[in-house]
């Protein structure tokens, strides 16, 4: 699994990998597996990733004004492998949203968005996703990142979506399909959680109730 700013792949028709090191003319090819436009957070897959190194992941909650930081990123989109090194400025700065940034002076261009923010100790404590400009758009030195601890909890949300086949079943079915697929797709709307413990099976016959819809679709 790689770990990547949704900005940075939303658009993209084809997306290669490229490690560290690597000198082949293509890179190894990936795909998403689910992304949140909100958090800026998207899980990809590579196709294959034997003796590629893994990143150690931190806490960034540990994180204190003035710790050192290194960003690793291809700044301008150019110059790939690039460290820049600097020290966390503020460890709760608020943008849009409810995401606390890691507010870092390490240098951040555009490229380096979805690079790695490593601490001294060589540990992966955010993942660079934006900096402040002035109005000619050149960096301020002022870069954001997502907090790790806060991408742990994206991507423990962001599990594959699954689509249960499709059957007509009783109210003992259904509580069996609740269980095997915690987050279901029906038509273009995602359900997240269904609570049967608020459903009464003999008041949806007397009221007649024969499904349940959801948008245009019914279940």
């Amino acid at each position: 699994m790689l770990f990547r700013s949704h900005h940075v792949i939303e658009n993209a028709a084809v997306i290669e990998v490229l490690p560290r090191g690597w000198d082949a003319a293509h890179g190894i090819p990936a795909r998403v597996i689910n992304s949140s436009p909100r958090t800026d957070v998207a899980i990809l897959q590579m196709s294959q990733c034997e003796g590629i190194p893994e990143a150690t992941l931190g806490d960034s909650n540990s994180a204190r004004q003035g710790d050192e930081v290194y960003a690793v990123g291809n700044p301008l989109g150019s110059n790939p492998d690039s460290i820049s090194r600097g020290i966390i400025s503020h460890v709760k700065r608020y943008l849009s949203g409810p995401t606390p940034y890691l507010q870092t002076d390490a240098t951040i261009n555009p490229g380096n968005s979805g690079g790695a923010l490593f601490d001294r100790n060589g540990e992966v404590i955010g993942i660079s996703t934006a900096i402040a400009t002035n109005q000619q758009g050149s960096n301020t030195g002022i870069g954001y990142a997502i907090p790790i601890n806060r991408v742990r909890e994206v991507i423990a949300q962001l599990r594959p979506v699954t689509r249960p086949p499709r059957t007509t079943m009783g109210w003992d079915e259904l509580r069996k399909l609740v269980r095997a697929y915690p987050r279901i797709e029906i038509g273009s709307h995602t359900v997240d959680h269904i609570d049967l413990t608020s459903c009464d099976p003999r008041r949806a016959r007397a009221e007649g109730k024969t499904s349940i819809e959801i948008g245009r679709a019914h279940v």
